[in-house]
């Protein structure tokens, strides 16, 4: 071999696999996945400029399940391709490929996903598990290993992530005109660490306060209408809000277990402006009404704002303790069974358990920054004394909930882990431990 040309293949070699797995030069960010049900799913593509964006779906189970769809991507959609792709199979493996422009896919343009169980209230044949992530902050240099837990998301091998709140903080000083919000709404997106994952993993968010553009951003707030629009295509929904009251609240049945999303910015109201509020009437009476009508053995109520802890402080619903004791007392009346709270954008991690006159205890998973680092909140909370001892996370961490089984009925198995991978305390909760009768027999971990 001439050695020009030696030389040349000793350049271009060792590239040849980056090139041909990076993504197309018009693609900003995905492919990700946005929901994915037993029948359905969805795939998001944001591109750089306009383009012919086409996804095709096949199973490897199913040789006939292949469908294809085709978007024109410009600037009356954003640039973004949403495909929905119904029809399909419960618990079942799906594969993937996007094209632009015509051109075949590379291998960061492939996924893959599995559809999860259908609604079961009995254990599933296979454990479901589900990644609970608190705020993601802004990359800074210098962020130590330990808080930056992202990469151990990345390889948690979980069939969904739900994001609790404050991962896709806005800057403040911009001004959030609606292409705007939703290119920093993309932001999440863009993390090479979570590529992966996001290219083969059902995603679901709520709205926190930090998403809205600033803490006390509420109902008044006169970017609040184009901020929902751009936060509900940020990741599709079969629902995005409710019909009678508008906001962003929606709600998820996968297998086992029902998720309730909470919007902590629509019906926000700060003290000085009549009766303070963080959710609203409203909101809480469709959910007190959503869970007592949810037969899932597993009833989890996702907020960007700590529901449970005693702590008066800003990521918390102290500030409306009227609003709050009395959905809470509504629940404990209304005798529940199943509800389990997790909620986000809390300075740290902890579990909360409150006891309940004549009712099983309430638990309230909180999760701390997934990633440390221009962190939105800067106090750290008072002592929570209704956290359960040995719970306190201050490093970045994230949770995984497995729905499995345990002595015979249904459980879900709370490991909280961090930027090692390495978990930090676990707990399971039997769904027979969420009920009235047997409520005395809950231990702690």
């Amino acid at each position: 071999m001439l050695p020009a040309v030696r030389l040349l293949l000793g350049l271009l070699l060792p590239a040849l696999p980056a090139v041909l797995s990076s993504a197309h030069p018009a693609v900003v960010a995905g492919p990700y996945a946005g929901y994915i049900l037993p029948r359905e799913a969805s795939l998001v593509v944001d591109t750089a400029e306009e383009a012919v964006v086409t996804a095709e779906l096949r199973s490897p189970d199913d040789p006939d399940a292949r469908q294809s769809r085709t978007v024109i991507t410009d600037a009356d959609n954003g640039f973004r391709a949403i495909f929905l792709f119904s029809g399909l199979r419960a618990d079942t493996r799906y594969t993937y490929g996007i094209s632009i422009n015509g051109e075949p896919p590379t291998e960061a343009l492939r996924g893959a996903f599995r559809t999860p169980p259908p609604p079961l209230e009995v254990a599933p044949e296979r454990p479901l598990r589900v990644a609970f992530v608190g705020a993601r902050h802004p990359a800074a240099p210098g962020v130590p290993p330990e808080q930056n837990a992202l990469p151990a998301l990345a390889d948690s091998r979980v069939d969904g992530v739900i994001w609790t709140g404050g991962q896709q903080p806005v800057d403040r000083q911009s001004t959030p005109t609606a292409d705007g919000l939703r290119r920093q709404y993309r932001t999440l997106f863009e993390e090479p660490d979570l590529a992966p994952l996001l290219r083969n993993t059902a995603q679901y968010s709520v709205w926190s306060r930090y998403e809205a553009g600033h803490p006390r951003s509420g109902n008044r707030w006169i970017h609040r209408a184009g901020a929902t629009d751009a936060f509900c295509k940020s990741l599709p929904r079969t629902v995005c809000g409710h019909p009678g009251f508008g906001g962003t609240a929606s709600q998820v049945r996968l297998g086992p277990a029902e998720f309730f999303f909470l919007d902590a910015v629509s019906f926000h109201r700060s003290a000085g402006t009549g009766a303070p509020a963080a959710f609203g009437e409203t909101q809480l009476a469709w959910l007190l009404d959503a869970l007592e009508a949810s037969d899932a053995p597993f009833r989890v109520v996702i907020a960007g704002r700590s529901l449970l802890t005693p702590v008066d402080q800003g990521h918390t619903w102290q500030f409306a303790r009227a609003e709050r004791n009395g959905f809470l007392e509504a629940l404990r009346a209304a005798a529940v069974p199943g509800v389990f709270l997790v909620t986000g954008a809390a300075p740290e991690g902890e579990m909360t358990r409150i006891s309940r006159t004549g009712a099983y205890p309430l638990h309230e998973l909180s999760l701390g920054p997934v990633r440390s680092g221009g962190a939105p909140e800067t106090s750290r909370p008072a002592l929570n004394y209704d956290r359960m001892p040995g719970t306190r996370v201050d490093t970045a961490h994230f949770a995984v909930a497995e729905f499995g089984s345990d002595r015979g009925e249904p459980s879900m198995r709370i490991t909280v882990i961090d930027a090692a991978g390495e978990s930090l305390w676990r707990d399971t909760f039997r769904a027979s431990e969420l009920r009235q009768r047997e409520a005395s027999q809950r231990s702690t971990p």
